[in-house]
């Protein structure tokens, strides 16, 4: 039976919830339901922290109810943790807790059969699990999470009229629920936040730069309506294909610069495709070109963006380069 910390006396717990098993293979099944992830959290795991300093905080409930009961989530092969344990047990339990980590039953007594003086690079070597681990899902489904976070993203940019900071977008309830139902759990921020916003950047979902607030959605958000239909060249040959376009229409027409209608019908990447799908989505997506850098705005109208001109600087110094003769290089 499980117990509680030292000196404390238990509540009442209410009946565990029921198992449903799988009448075809015999195994349970997880009972956890990610649209309400409270529902994840056993009274068990609650009662049990509400005695220590980490009373009240749901992640530890539910990183802790996974352990207790691990069948309920969905690891039926994994060992409970049995919380009726000693005071050096309960401090190894609490330990990893903190550390945002599952105190499963392996992970416990592992920790229990390391030196006090090796704990701290134990807790290390836990992270950077935890790290790689995060970061490996990510890189495979980064495109889920990718249309997840820009949606959101995209709602605030509605609801609010700016973007969100990094840290709050993390915490977005569509980003929470993509993590329980891959991981179990959210990790923290400071683990692997900057490195999945930056794969996230890298792969068109999201854009910023260094002003605050400038959190946006990136090209993908937009080309995923439009399928075949528009480029599907990155989002660096996109903007600088814009920028381009917006410098050669302003010499051919007496520095005018062209409008979002223009540049929908006339600009296309590389291979002759579309850059938008019409002009509606042009103007969408001024946002992520001007937040990027590839475009900017004035009084005139469209122009190109200090990046864009950075760009074309270092492609004209390339090509000088690669045109001197072989002695001026050296």
């Amino acid at each position: 039976m499980a117990g509680h910390p030292a000196g404390v006396s238990k509540p009442h717990s209410p009946s565990p919830s029921p198992q449903y098993s799988n009448n075809r293979k015999g195994q349970q099944l997880s009972t956890v339901i990610a649209k309400g992830v409270n529902k994840g959290v056993s009274a068990e795991a609650e009662s049990w922290l509400a005695a220590t300093d980490l009373a009240g905080n749901h992640k530890a409930a539910l990183q802790l109810s996974r352990a207790v009961d691990p069948a309920r989530h969905g690891f039926a092969r994994r060992r409970p943790l049995s919380l009726d344990c000693s005071v050096e047990r309960t401090e190894s339990i609490l330990g990893l807790l903190r550390a945002e980590q599952v105190p499963s039953a392996q992970a416990v007594e592992a920790l229990e059969r390391c030196p006090r003086t090796d704990r701290r690079d134990a807790e290390r070597q836990a992270r950077h699990e935890q790290f790689t681990r995060a970061k490996e899902l990510v890189r495979a489904e980064r495109h889920a999470l990718g249309q997840e976070l820009s949606s959101a993203v995209a709602e605030h940019w509605a609801q609010h009229g700016i973007g969100p900071k990094w840290r709050e977008a993390w915490m977005f309830d569509a980003v929470a629920t993509w993590w329980i139902r891959r991981a179990g759990c959210v990790p923290a921020f400071w683990l692997v936040g900057e490195t999945t916003f930056g794969m996230l950047h890298r792969s068109g979902w999201l854009a910023s730069n260094h002003a605050m607030h400038s959190l946006c959605q990136g090209r993908r958000f937009y080309t995923r309506f439009h399928g075949d239909h528009v480029s599907a060249m990155p989002p660096t040959v996109v903007g600088f294909g814009v920028a381009r376009f917006i410098g050669m229409y302003r010499r051919l027409h007496e520095d005018r610069s062209p409008d979002w209608a223009e540049v929908a019908a006339e600009a296309t990447d590389p291979t002759g495709m579309p850059l938008f799908f019409n002009t509606a989505d042009a103007e969408a997506q001024q946002r992520w070109l001007v937040t990027d850098g590839w475009v900017r705005l004035d009084d005139h109208g469209l122009r190109r963006g200090a990046r864009a001109r950075a760009e074309i600087r270092r492609r004209a110094e390339l090509k000088a380069k690669n045109m001197a003769p072989a002695s001026t290089r050296r």
